[in-house]
Order: structure tokens, then sequence, then C-alpha cells
């Protein structure tokens, strides 16, 4: 086969076969394929679509493309989770030591902030001392020895979907449901544990706008999951509001603890609640010892472990004010008008945020890590004109201005709303 033959089947509609996209993803790691022809691959399957059977072989060709994990050490079942990515995302951070303190073992890897949507990386980093980048032999000592470890991912994990990304980030190819799902799933398949559980946003903070596609989304990827063998669950959640009370990165690993000091009853616990009970499940646990284990408070020593086995500081627990960076300067965003929050552009906070310096703008900018957003409003309150419904923080008063321009239209308000559930509901569970 030649490129041309390849790519003229997907420009008229043809159907590859497993055999052609692994021949595919060889020639573009041996450097014989240009990105212009990638591109005007990637074009023609996000015109013409690929099929459920296209996209489970171009995953596994994808999750070829670089090393696997070697799990064999750890004590099984053990439970990967991913979420797609969305504004006051501070699931991880409370997720690991929950289900580690159930008795998971749940290895995860995380990649930096992504658009307007923030990082796990980023997030944990805030804390002094966590190392984000473990080697394998010291991601397995950590979760055989504490139940769970993170760590940044290695760039050999699925290299080829980092090619294939930065192409639809510059072609407008990313919104493809085959190519998102191939994306997700290469990695999960790398990184090779027994179980995967998606967390899938839905809403103006999410790159699924509606339900229906969050859906179709979360069916495609358990079917890749399904079909290479591992247990895939997907939970449907909501991000048409920030899921933590903080946006950021050291704001919102303080938003994490204090959810998980307080019970986690708030829309962040709530969703981390039912992610983690589906991640017992997956492991043959029974779910309700998610609760059992936040309530008598091993979750919250499990916090402490896991975050000292990683070199962080572990008395951020304890003190989270006294230990996360600050920034320098605050200010505060007043109601321009009085009314119900009926909704609120979920996206506009995180783009703000990042502009404040909780994220990267340009190539080569340093990372303030405490930089970010106070949510002081939820959709379904009540505000007065003049009431403080954002706190500021930014090492960079020069920042504020165009923030609070950003946020300006961020809420809209009206007659009185009902928030929707943190939670839509669960796919793929017995």
């Amino acid at each position: 086969m030649t490129i041309g033959e390849f790519l003229a089947a997907k420009r008229d509609g043809r159907e590859h076969s497993a055999a052609d996209l692994e021949w595919f993803a060889a020639e573009i790691r041996s450097d014989r394929v240009s990105r212009v022809q990638v591109a005007g691959w990637l074009m023609a399957a996000y015109l013409n679509g690929l099929t459920h059977a296209e996209t489970a072989a171009l995953t596994q060709a994808m999750a070829g493309s670089g090393e696997r994990l070697d799990l064999s050490r750890l004590r099984h079942p053990v439970v990967d989770k991913h979420s797609t990515g969305g504004v006051g995302d501070a699931v991880t951070p409370i997720l690991l030591p929950i289900v580690a303190a159930c008795g998971v073992t749940m290895v995860k890897l995380s990649g930096g902030g992504l658009g307007f949507t923030g990082g796990t990386v980023d997030k944990l980093a805030a804390i002094p001392g966590m190392r984000t980048a473990l080697s394998m032999d010291e991601i397995i000592a950590t979760a055989n020895r504490v139940g769970c470890a993170w760590s940044g991912q290695t760039s050999d994990l699925a290299p080829l979907d980092k090619v294939f990304y930065s192409i639809r980030s510059e072609t407008e190819t990313v919104s493809s449901v085959p190519l998102i799902a191939s994306s997700i799933m290469s990695k999960k398949l790398a990184a090779n544990s027994d179980a995967i559980v998606l967390d899938v946003k839905v809403g103006s903070g999410a790159l699924m706008k509606r339900l229906e596609d969050a859906r179709a989304l979360a069916e495609t990827m358990i079917e890749i999951g399904n079909s290479a063998g591992k247990k895939t669950i997907a939970v449907l959640t909501d991000m048409n509001q920030p899921l933590a009370s903080s946006v950021g990165n050291a704001v919102e690993i303080r938003a994490a603890i204090e959810e998980l000091k307080s019970g986690c009853k708030g829309r962040l616990g709530s969703a981390t609640v039912a992610i983690a009970k589906q991640c017992a499940a997956a492991a043959g646990i029974d779910p309700s010892t998610v609760q059992q284990v936040i309530k008598d408070g091993r979750a919250l020593q499990k916090m402490s472990e896991w975050i000292a086995a990683q070199g962080g500081d572990a008395d951020v627990v304890n003190n989270p004010e006294g230990v996360l960076p600050k920034a320098k300067n605050t200010k505060t965003v007043a109601a321009n008008q009085s009314g119900w929050i009926r909704g609120m552009d979920c996206e506009a906070i995180g783009r703000a945020s990042r502009h404040l310096g909780a994220g990267i703008e340009t190539e080569g900018q340093a990372i303030d890590f405490g930089a970010g957003i106070e949510m002081r409003c939820e959709i379904g309150d009540r505000i007065e004109e003049g009431q403080t419904v954002f706190v500021l923080h930014a090492s960079d008063e020069s920042r504020f201005e165009d923030a609070e321009r950003m946020l300006s239209a961020a809420l809209q308000v009206g007659e009185k709303a009902v928030p929707a559930p943190a939670v839509y509901e669960v796919i793929g569970s017995r």
C-alpha cells in the first residue's frame, strides 16, 4: 500500500482494515509520512467518520506506538480513571485517597492543562515538594505501599497521540467523537490497568456541550475498552459551572481538601463519590465502603500518606492555608445586577483563571500556582448588585483588568433556576 492509496480510501469514505491502520501508525513513527499527509487523513476521518471497528483498531495502533506500563508487580485489580477535562475539576486529588482507603489499587497518569481546562499535574505541583514525575519503579513502590500513585504522563506513552493531537488542534478536527475517543483510550490502554472509569464532562465548560454528544463519546470509549478486555464504565458529570468552589491550582487543592474534610457533600464531592463507587465496584469492593472511609477519616489519612510518599508536604491536609502558595494580590469582583443566577459561561471562567496565571497562554510562560478564582456563587443563588461573586488571585496585578472583562458576562441572571445535578448518569455499570 502507498500513502496515497491510504489517504484516497478515507477521502472516498471507504473503511480501513486494522492492518491498514497499523501500517499507517508505523509509517508515521518511521517519519515516512509528512504532517500534511497526516492532516489530510485527519480531515478525511473528521468529515467521513470512522466505524466502531476502525476506531478500535486506531486506538490499538496508537496504544502500541510506545511503551505500555508493566503493572504485574501490583495487587490486582488495578483501576484507572480519566476525565475529559473541565473547569474546577479537582476530582483526582481526593478520588485517589478515597479509593485507596477502600482497598482499591489505583495508578493515575495525568497531563497538564489544555486550553481553558486545568491540568492535574499543575494542581498537584502546587503542593510544596510534591513530585510530579515518577519512574516506573517508583510508581509501583508507591502504589504497593499506599494503594495509589500518581504521576505526570510519560512522553513514551502513546506518542502517536501527541502527533495527532497537535495537528488536530491546527486543523479544527478536535471535535470528532472517534478521534477524541481514540486519543483518550489509547493512553488508557497503554497504562494497562484492569478496569477504566471515565469521567465524561458535559456543559459550557466541557468539550461536549450537549448530553447526547457526551453519551455518544462515552459509549464509543466503553466499546473500545471492553473490546480490549478492560472493564470500562463512564460517569457523565455536569460542567455547566465549575465543579470545585475555586478554579486554579493551589486554590483548587485547598477547595478539594476542605471538601473531603466536610464529608464530600458539595458538587465536587458528589461527583467524586459517584466516580469512586464505580472504581470500587470495578475492583469487586462494596461501593458503600466509599462513604465509610470518608466519614471515619480513613480517606483523609490516606491523603496524607499519599502526599508524603510522593515527597509532598503532608501538613497541607491539616493546614492548607499555611502550606499552599498564595498569589501576591487579590481583587474582588462584584455583581453588576440583582437576580437569580440561571447559568454560567464556565469556559469564560476557565479562560479568566488561565489569564490570571493559573495556566499557560504563551509558550515558555511559568505557571503562578497561587493564581486563580474563588467562586462566591452557584447556579440557583440569589445575588444582589454590588455583592462579591468572584475573588481573583494573581501575582501580576496587570492581569486583573482583562480577567474582569472576561468574567463580565460569565453569570446569566434572571428568574430562579434549578442547577443541573452533579452526575447525570452512569453507563456500562453492571
